[in-house]
Parts: C-alpha cells; sequence; structure tokens
C-alpha cells in the first residue's frame, strides 16, 4: 500500500506538470522529426559515413545503391553526421583548436555554420524544423541555418536531450539520482552509478519541468512517447576485468504521464521508428512492436561494428572481419544490402574533396549531369582492370589509377598526348586530367570506361592502330548559349524539342569540362568545337547554372511522355496544382516529393499541402484555417486520426515541405 500511495503520488505530480507543457496539436500541424547525428547519414541517392584513421576522422560519401568511397576530407574529429530532406549533411567538427558545425550542400559546397569557442565541447548534433540543435558544455545551442547565428537556450545542464513538438525532453546533468547494486565481480563490493532526472521545457527554454524523478539516460521521442533507459531499473553489465550499471527501457506517454517497462533485456542500442521498436544486442539485431513486443531477427551483425538506426534503416560497418562489410537493412521488409565487402580506400590526410580510386565524377542528382552515371565501378575482364584497396596509386592487379606517380604514368600521358587525348607535357602524375584522358580513349577503344590504365588498357593504348581523339564534324553551336549566364524561361525550354532537353542540362555540365559514361552524352558533346574534356569541379558552376539544370530537370518529369508540339502548348505561367479528388498533391502519400515539385505551386499553399497529408488520415485540425480549408474538400473525413498511420513517404514529404517553409 506504501509502494501504491507514492507511485500515485509521483503520476499525479508528473501530470500536472506535463498539463502545462504538452501541445497536443503541434505535432500534427508541423509534422517535424527530430533528427539526430549518427556516423552513417543517407539521401535519395548517397551515403555518407564517418571512419576512423590514424588518429583522425575521415568523412566519406558513396552512392546509395553502393560502390567506391569519395573522400570529402578529414579531420581531428567528425562527428554525428545528420542530413535533411533536401539532401544537404550537417555534422560536428573538431579542427583541434574549437569544434565547429559544418554543412555541406548537395553541390558539394561546405559551410562553417557554428563555430564554438576555444576549449568548448560540443556534441549531440540534432536537427529539427530547419534548424541545428546541440550541446556545448552541456548547455542546448540553437542554430540558425539562415542566419548562421548560434544562440544558447537554456542555462540549465543536460548530458543528452530529445526533441518533439516542440518541447525539449532531456536528462539533466545538474539533478542526479544515484543508484547501487551488489558486484558481480567482487564479493561484497558494490557497483555505484548516478544519472540525470528527466526534464521537459519548451525551445525557447520556459517552462522547465521534472518529467521523471529517477536517472535516465539515452533518450528517443516518438509520437506522444519518450523512450529511455531507466536507471531506477537498473542491471549490471561486466566483462571479466569491469563493470558498470544500466537500466531497462522504459517509455513515458507525455500526454498521460503514465510509463511502461518496454524491454526487460539489455540493449546495447535502440530506436524507435515507422516499423516499430529497433534493438540491438550482442549479434543481434531485432524489430519489435513500439511497446517491445514481439521481437523478430532481422540480422545477426558481428559484435565489432558501427551501426546508425536511420527512419527506414539500420546501416552496419562489420569492420572487423576478415573482409569487412558495410551492409543496409531495410525495416520496412527486413531485406539486407551488400554495400560492400573488402578493404576500404585510405583516409587521405591532407583532406579535401578529392576523386578517389575508381571513384567517377558527381553523379547526378536533382540537377547534375548524366542521369545514368550511378558512381560504381565494377570488375570488368575485357578492360582487366580489378576493383580492390589501392596503394600509391596502383591496385593489387598493378593498374594506375588516381594518385600514382612515376615512369610509368609519364609514359602513358606521353602516349594519350601523341594520342590526342591528352594536352600540354606530361608531369608523371595520375590526376583528374590523366583520368578522363584514360577514359576518353577507353570509349574510343570498345573498353570499359572506368579511367583506371590496366593490362588491356595499356595493351591497346600501345598498339600502332591505336584510335586517335579526333574532332571530325565539329560545330560550335550551343542549345541554350547563355545559360551560363542568363535564368531560362519555361517559354525557353518549352521552346526546344523535348528529346534535346536532356542535352540542354548536361551543356551546363559540358562547359566545364564534365567526361560523360554515357555514350551518347559523350559523342554528343565530342562533336562541339568548345567541349573540352577534364577538370571539372561542381564548384565552379555558378547560381544561374543550378536554377537552369533544376528548371530543365523539373521539366522533364512535368513533361516525361510528351512531344514537342504538345509541350509547346502547355500553359508557361508556371505548373498548376492538380485539381484530381482536389488535392494539392494527388500522390503526396506514395511518391516522393522532390524540391522542384513543391516550388511549382504558390508557396502560399505549402502549409495546406503538408498538412493535406495528415487530413487524409482523418486528423482533426485545431486552427480554423486548416479546419475551414479542409472541410470544404469532398474526400476529408475527420476523427480517427493515428500518426502511427503516416508512412515513411509521407513523413518524407511533411519534413520537406516544412524545410521548404523554413528556408526557401
Amino acid at each position: 500500500m506504501k509502494h501504491m500511495k507514492i507511485f500515485l503520488v509521483l503520476a499525479l505530480a508528473l501530470t500536472l506538470c506535463l498539463a502545462a507543457l504538452v501541445m497536443p496539436s503541434a505535432s500534427a500541424d508541423t509534422g517535424v522529426k527530430a533528427r539526430f547525428g549518427a556516423f552513417a547519414a543517407e539521401t535519395s541517392d548517397k551515403l555518407f559515413m564517418i571512419l576512423p584513421g590514424d588518429g583522425v576522422s575521415s568523412l566519406y560519401s558513396m552512392p546509395g545503391a553502393g560502390g567506391y568511397l569519395t573522400l570529402i576530407e578529414t579531420a581531428s574529429q567528425i562527428s554525428d553526421l545528420v542530413a535533411d530532406a533536401s539532401g544537404n549533411v550537417y555534422y560536428l567538427r573538431y579542427t583541434g583548436a574549437s569544434f565547429q558545425a559544418i554543412m555541406r550542400k548537395t553541390d558539394g559546397e561546405r559551410a562553417i555554420v557554428a563555430e564554438f569557442g576555444a576549449g568548448s565541447i560540443a556534441h549531440s548534433l540534432c536537427l529539427y524544423n530547419g534548424k541545428l540543435y546541440c550541446l556545448v558544455n552541456n548547455r542546448l545551442m540553437e542554430i540558425d541555418l539562415t542566419t548562421r547565428a548560434a544562440k544558447q537556450l537554456s542555462g540549465r545542464g543536460m548530458t543528452a536531450y530529445t526533441i518533439a513538438d516542440g518541447i525539449v525532453y532531456y536528462e539533466s546533468s545538474d539533478d542526479l539520482a544515484s543508484y547501487q547494486m551488489p558486484s558481480a565481480l567482487t564479493a561484497g563490493a558494490t557497483v555505484n552509478g548516478s544519472s540525470g532526472r528527466l526534464y521537459g521545457m519548451m525551445l525557447d527554454g520556459s517552462n522547465d519541468m521534472l518529467q521523471f524523478d529517477q536517472g535516465v539516460s539515452t533518450l528517443f521521442a516518438y509520437d506522444e512517447y519518450v523512450y529511455f533507459h531507466n536507471m531506477g531499473d537498473s542491471y549490471i553489465v561486466s566483462s571479466d576485468t569491469q563493470e558498470w550499471l544500466d537500466g531497462c527501457l522504459y517509455r513515458l506517454n507525455v500526454n498521460t504521464a503514465q510509463y511502461i517497462k518496454v524491454l526487460s533485456q539489455y540493449d546495447w542500442s535502440y530506436r524507435p521508428t515507422d516499423y516499430g521498436l529497433v534493438i540491438y544486442r550482442e549479434k543481434a539485431l531485432l524489430q519489435a512492436d513500439l511497446s517491445g513486443q514481439n521481437e523478430v531477427l532481422v540480422y545477426e551483425p558481428d559484435p565489432y561494428n558501427y551501426m546508425a538506426i536511420l527512419d527506414d534503416a539500420v546501416i552496419i560497418f562489420e569492420y572487423n572481419l576478415a573482409q569487412p562489410k558495410l551492409s543496409r537493412i531495410n525495416l520496412k521488409d527486413s531485406q539486407t544490402t551488400l554495400l560492400w565487402e573488402g578493404a576500404f580506400v585510405s583516409y587521405n590526410s591532407q583532406g579535401g574533396e578529392v576523386v578517389p580510386t575508381e571513384t567517377v565524377a558527381p553523379s547526378d542528382t536533382q540537377t547534375g549531369a548524366d542521369s545514368q552515371n550511378t558512381g560504381v565501378t565494377t570488375p570488368d575482364t575485357q578492360t582487366g582492370n580489378t576493383t580492390g584497396q589501392t596503394v600509391n596509386g596502383y591496385t593489387a592487379a598493378g593498374s594506375m589509377t588516381y594518385g600514382a606517380t612515376g615512369d610509368e604514368v609519364t609514359k602513358l600521358q606521353n602516349r594519350l598526348i601523341a594520342l590526342g587525348y591528352l594536352s600540354g607535357k606530361a608531369d608523371g602524375i595520375y590526376g583528374d586530367k590523366t583520368a578522363n584522358a584514360v577514359k576518353a580513349f577507353q570509349r574510343a577503344a570498345g573498353l570499359y570506361a572506368d579511367g583506371i590504365a590496366g593490362k588491356a588498357t595499356i595493351n591497346a593504348i600501345n598498339q600502332d592502330n591505336a584510335p586517335k581523339a579526333s574532332k571530325s564534324g565539329t560545330d560550335s553551336s550551343s542549345i541554350f548559349p547563355k545559360s551560363s549566364t542568363v535564368r531560362l524561361t519555361r517559354d525557353d525550354v518549352l521552346s526546344i524539342d523535348r528529346s534535346l532537353w536532356p542535352y540542354a542540362r548536361n551543356e551546363i555540365y559540358a562547359r566545364h569540362g564534365y567526361v560523360f559514361d554515357t555514350r551518347a552524352y559523350a559523342d554528343y558533346f565530342a562533336k562541339k568545337s568548345w567541349y573540352h574534356p577534364g577538370g571539372f569541379k561542381t564548384s565552379d558552376l555558378n547560381a544561374i547554372e543550378w536554377d537552369n539544370m533544376e528548371l530543365i530537370k523539373a521539366m522533364e518529369k512535368e513533361f516525361p511522355n510528351t512531344s514537342s508540339s504538345s509541350s509547346s502548348s502547355s500553359s508557361s505561367s508556371g505548373s498548376q496544382v492538380s485539381t484530381s479528388g482536389d488535392y494539392i498533391f494527388p500522390n503526396s502519400s506514395t511518391v516522393k516529393l522532390t524540391k522542384s515539385d513543391i516550388l511549382s505551386i504558390d508557396r502560399s499553399l505549402w502549409p495546406y499541402a503538408r498538412n493535406e497529408i495528415l487530413a487524409r488520415h482523418g486528423y482533426k485540425f485545431s486552427k480554423s484555417t486548416y479546419s475551414n480549408y479542409f472541410n470544404s474538400k469532398s474526400w476529408y473525413k475527420p476523427g480517427g486520426y493515428s500518426s502511427s498511420d503516416i508512412n515513411s513517404v509521407e513523413w518524407y514529404n511533411i519534413d520537406l515541405i516544412k524545410w521548404m517553409e523554413a528556408n526557401a
């Protein structure tokens, strides 16, 4: 009875605290999720990872379907990788003198969005509602990505935090609870531990209140719940020589103040997702329902690994195996995709974004060049080139590639110069221009164009009848001569045949020397007298060029199967909102929207397009603006809404629109 009385008093206190804090309508009207950093992050077409080196951290990217890594940069420490819906990537970087918050845009440009004073320690980077958050010296900082201004939100000390519905739930570093248990290693001894209690406050630092009167750790918010390890229900974790306390997984309903035990067993890591609760134990990755029931084994990883639990997948790098493996486990169907097996390329201690071994130039995302370029190089028996680890620019099979130096490179360059594929003097360094020249020769010789000078390529290039570079039939024409200096209009694009649109888009890349892997583009631009392949860098593209490529790409999607005659008759005043079923975006529950899709409608409609997704599931709007709007729709049936009915595509679209509202 005594225990029951204590429980009732605690539950009542929690209910009173939470009543002043929770905002029931915020989740539905915003649809924003907090995205926390990990060792890996995914965009629509790329996987980014932080891998350790000899006393440093290196950030890499690779195509989402797998392939070789591209080194982005190296620093004393890189951590907390997170991506937004538009493909931008954020992370924390330690230079050796200070911590910085970095933003890497989709075009590869990187910018310091915040820098913290010397001696400060930053960690736990989070992206929420278009802003970055992190802990600096245990104080929560907010970083505005538009103004790039950082400010401290609260003077309260925090060890960990999570954000949901505009509320910060955090483990206090000021208000600690202590625990002890009998030692499992030493008879008569105890294992002691302490952890901060769970608090909650508004994002502006107001309404700071106790939420759970026990020590907690490892926080995640999902729907109306906050998940955490409850140190009040501790167990001992031990090895042969060490032992410490950890807590069982609990969840607290922030609307009712009820809390339940989710897992009776230990977990090394966990995360609630749209596909249930993901649980990691030694050699076991499992999925259960969000209450911790009905566990199903989905993967058995090596215990030595780096793991990132993302919204719809788990990325695992098992580095201790004889052949290290990088895998992606899809949470929707539990299918495992092997992204890479074997040794990765070594980090470059000089840092900077380079074109590493067996990695081609930039692949197409939303606006880039040749859309068939996957960025993946595979073994090819025709060329004799092999994949695998590269040492000083030479593969295990002795093929020359990026970074090689010496007399053999000089001989190759002189032969490429003689055949017309390379200009200037041989310098003995296998760089971008040499790799691009090798690709051009390989295409002309009918070999696999990977830019690696293997046995078959060397034999072919030294033949007396080796094909020479030819500019026969060249012309100086351009589809849009001023597309690098003048913004195109829809009328401009509609004025040319639909079949020329991809060439008009890639024409912008070609001006900067982009080397095309797709034969159609390579042959087309080879005939242009102004085209000089090699030396391409995305940083050379200006804002007008990016805008023009986005416009053409969007129109290619808008008119996928139309001829020039039907295209030219289309309205040039901007894309019109579809009225199919009186929806703004009829397919936003099944198809991921793009930035161009959202830009095609008036900005005033963006909030309605976002909430349209929720309205399909019967959400009752508290704001009259939305309730009046959706009540006028014949398809809208208010009632029965559950956030668990929102699928991953819908959350993606909500996040993207919300990000556009905050940043466009």
